[in-house]
């Protein structure tokens, strides 16, 4: 049916023929027009225009709107009354919606136009709603700082968002607006890196989703022991370094002008205080470990109290009974006292005064003293024995076998 219609328009209606050629072919023209006419009206069946579309979609959304449109060889495309270009067989369209407040949903007209061979057309539309465009995002005030890392989160999506999910990459998450996560690193000698993602929800039910980074440094940790923290004048401690071992540095300050430092824990050991004073001192002993910009400290404090140095002189040192001995005190840095004079007395007088009572015997009486002092605190200290001599006692007596005469009396 094309051949003949194509040999009719070349034969019947190209100019230059001459007029004996036209007017013998002209029945067959007619004849071969009327044939081709009523072929074609039996050959085109209606078009049916027909595409798929969704029934809504959330801005921006990239849609392909599928044509199902049956007998047609021509379409055209409306969205909103604009014929899209290049008549395509399917459109491809970007939905847009992003209108500022009150953020309400638009809708989209799309019609199709779907044309035959002979000129017939069928259209068919179909209405979009077209929900606003949402965008998730935030921002963090650090995104990076040392164990344990506390970060808050400022929510900054755009659009009207009424739903929020956070998962902050440590198993942790929260459903609140702007919050507060705390990080930890307590295992890893490197930077630990956590993704964040933030999926923001509107009442449409559209999502979007931002993400970003939060590092962490390693957990160090600062840890020490004493064996003692109080002493009296000159005092040795032991120190047992308990420290984590990703630090750079371990910096020790002993609080009386002595400081190191070490790339390594466990390197001091031990370290001698010493007052020499008639007053407490107190020494700050402070540990610091540095990784970057990250750091952590450790304080004990060492009490040293002023040595206690008890001293005393018996006056006199001997004699005879009964003997009354001055002791004279002589001790340092104390407070208390504890005489033990040898007999099974004792005293707690500062300078006491003690008497022996009278030695019976033939023989002197040694009797050895000493005495206990300390301080307020926990210091003391004891004399060696210092000895009182007590001579036996001596009694004046005598008799007399005439007690009168005439002289000579004998």
């Amino acid at each position: 049916m094309r051949i003949v219609s194509v040999i009719r328009q070349f034969f019947c209606h190209v100019s230059g023929y001459r007029e004996a050629v036209q007017r013998l072919l002209a029945p067959w023209c007619a004849v071969t027009f009327l044939f081709v006419a009523a072929g074609n009206l039996q050959a085109q069946d209606p078009p049916e225009a027909l595409f798929i579309a969704p029934e809504q979609v959330c801005a921006p959304a990239t849609v392909t709107l599928q044509n199902r449109s049956e007998n047609a060889t021509l379409y055209r495309w409306y969205v909103d009354g604009v014929l899209a270009a290049g008549n395509p067989f399917d459109l491809t369209h970007t939905f847009i919606n992003n209108y500022g407040a009150p953020y309400s949903s638009i809708t989209v007209l799309i019609r199709l136009e779907a044309e035959n061979d002979a000129g017939d057309v069928d259209s068919f539309e179909k209405t979009i709603i077209v929900f606003h465009e949402i965008t998730a995002s935030f921002s963090t005030n650090e995104p990076a700082g040392c164990h344990p890392h506390e970060v808050s989160f400022t929510n900054e999506s755009t659009g009207y968002t009424n739903g929020w999910e956070w998962n902050f990459g440590d198993g942790g998450s929260s459903g609140m607006a702007n919050p507060t996560h705390t990080y930890h690193n307590f295992l890893s000698p490197d930077d630990e890196v956590f993704t964040v993602t933030l999926e923001a929800t509107s009442p449409d039910g559209c999502r979007s989703i931002a993400s970003d980074q939060v590092t962490v440094s390693p957990h160090i940790e600062a840890l020490f022991t004493l064996d003692t923290v109080a002493g009296c004048g000159t005092l040795d401690i032991e120190i047992d370094d308990l420290s984590t071992i990703w630090a750079d540095e371990y910096h020790w300050d002993m609080g009386d002008g002595n400081t190191f430092t070490y790339s390594d824990p466990g390197e001091l050991t031990g370290h001698t205080f010493t007052n020499n004073t008639g007053s407490t001192l107190q020494y700050s002993i402070s540990l610091t470990l540095t990784r970057g910009s990250c750091t952590d400290q450790m304080e004990k404090t060492v009490t040293l109290f002023p040595a206690v140095t008890a001293a005393f002189a018996p006056d006199p040192e001997e004699g005879c009974s009964e003997l009354s001995v001055q002791f004279e005190n002589f001790s340092v840095n104390a407070a208390n006292y504890l005489w033990e004079f040898g007999d099974g007395s004792s005293s707690s007088l500062f300078e006491p005064v003690h008497t022996y009572a009278k030695n019976l015997t033939d023989n002197d009486i040694v009797y050895d003293v000493r005495l206990i002092a300390w301080s307020n605190g926990i210091c003391r200290d004891t004399t060696d024995y210092t000895q009182v001599t007590v001579y036996p006692h001596v009694e004046a007596d005598f008799a007399m076998d005439a007690g009168e005469g005439c002289p000579p009396l004998t």
